[in-house]
């Protein structure tokens, strides 16, 4: 029923008429508590609505004994998270041939090539209950958006790592955030109780470079990093 101007007062509700030769009446109900903002304060509250005949006696002889009380308390939720098993993780890709990179003497200078594509899966604990989203960030170069990492000293020419979701979409590299829509993040799936394995895959990525010559991607150990962020929604 709807709470509004009624009967001289500002914020009442109609109970229907007062049977007639009775002073007794039975009146059940239900309140519900409706969100009106985008953020709800936890706390505990309480209203006291008071019962009378419209204009003739209050329900239980006076004002002050006609209140009744209704007490609520907001909580806030207990928080569902998962927990890395690995906290750092090493994934090596194999030795891969400057041909296989498309830089090689029988290639062209701006050939693409991906080699070296190595799977890897991020481990974690989990409590059942939220919706898991994941960001990742080059950590050598964390303001950066682009689906390549780098590595830190920039020596590589267009030569970078790309890494791949299971179904085969490319991971966007952006910068660090935990906010739900941040760009680059993904939908992982609902979390179990229990353990849940993201698999990834990570290869070389030989990209085309108009500029560059073969000799741009040189003989040597190649390494980037990257950390990653959830977000549980």
């Amino acid at each position: 029923m709807a709470i509004g101007a009624f009967g001289g007062y500002s914020a009442a509700t109609s109970l229907g008429p007062a049977p007639a030769g009775q002073t007794s009446f039975r009146w059940s109900g239900s309140f519900e508590l409706v969100k009106t903002a985008e953020t709800v304060s936890s706390g505990a509250q309480k209203l006291q609505p008071q019962i009378s005949v419209e204009n003739q006696v209050w329900g239980n002889g006076s004002a002050a004994g006609s209140y009744f009380v209704v007490d609520y308390a907001i909580r806030k939720p207990a928080l569902t998270t998962c927990s890395v098993t690995s906290s750092a993780q090493t994934v090596a890709l194999p030795t891969v041939s400057l041909n296989a990179l498309g830089t090689g003497s029988s290639s062209t200078d701006d050939a693409t090539a991906t080699a070296g594509s190595t799977a890897f899966n991020i481990s974690l604990k989990c409590q059942k209950g939220a919706r898991l989203y994941m960001l990742m960030t080059d950590a050598n170069f964390p303001g950066a958006r682009s689906n390549l990492l780098f590595p830190k000293n920039g020596q590589w020419g267009a030569l970078g790592i790309r890494i791949q979701r299971e179904d085969g979409t490319n991971v966007t590299f952006s910068p660090d955030s935990a906010t739900a829509g941040a760009d680059g993040q993904w939908f992982v799936g609902d979390t179990p109780d229990g353990v849940l394995n993201i698999p990834l895959r990570a290869s070389y990525y030989h990209y085309r470079c108009g500029t560059c010559s073969a000799a741009s991607v040189p003989v040597g150990t190649f390494s980037v990093q990257a950390t990653y962020t959830f977000s549980y929604q």
